[in-house]
């Protein structure tokens, strides 16, 4: 198990096996996400010694290199591109991709699906395929159960047909839950 500051996650594990078997077709490329520098950092030393040709993209990379790790990875140059939800997830067409990962979910389901629809852009040539890591009895899988929650929430409320919300969703949109 790969280590990030002494804490050893299965996370980077699970991350190897998932790319080995995308990588099975040789028109497969990934988009890895997280909404940590420090994270996408780990996971992009960790793919270098894996990979020869890993694109990057984070806050701290200037406007100009963003540009040309999105091309390297368009032109198929390089099969992975990593980044922060942040740096990647608007403004960019990742139309290449293949497979997106999560290594940990956005706490918004907006933000996440503005991320996703990087890859579902005009032009697109292939299915894509969408992962988030989530580790069971950690906060995860909390965040996954709040958004979620939150998303049906949101569907009852906007939904004209018979709307479903109910007293409890109510008190959990107001915090009394």
């Amino acid at each position: 198990i790969v280590e990030m500051n002494r804490i050893p996650s299965p996370k980077y594990e699970r991350l190897k096996e998932l790319l080995n078997n995308i990588f099975d077709n040789d028109k497969s490329q990934v988009i890895i996400y997280s909404q940590w520098s420090r994270i996408t950092r780990t996971v992009r030393d960790i793919m270098k010694q894996i990979y020869k040709n890993v694109s990057y993209i984070d806050g701290e990379v200037p406007q100009e290199d963003r540009m040309s790790e999105m091309n390297k990875f368009q032109c198929g140059t390089n099969k992975i591109i990593i980044g922060t939800i942040g740096a990647m997830g608007t403004g960019f067409t990742l139309n290449k991709a293949t497979d997106v990962i999560f290594i940990d979910e956005p706490w918004n389901m907006a933000i996440k699906n503005q991320a996703i629809d990087r890859a579902h852009r005009i032009g697109t040539k292939y299915p894509v395929n969408i992962h988030t890591l989530i580790c069971k009895h950690t906060i995860d899988e909390r965040i996954h159960d709040l958004i979620r929650r939150k998303g049906e929430v949101a569907e009852d409320l906007l939904s004209t047909d018979n709307p479903k919300l109910t007293n409890e969703d109510i008190r959990y949109l107001i915090g009394l839950d």
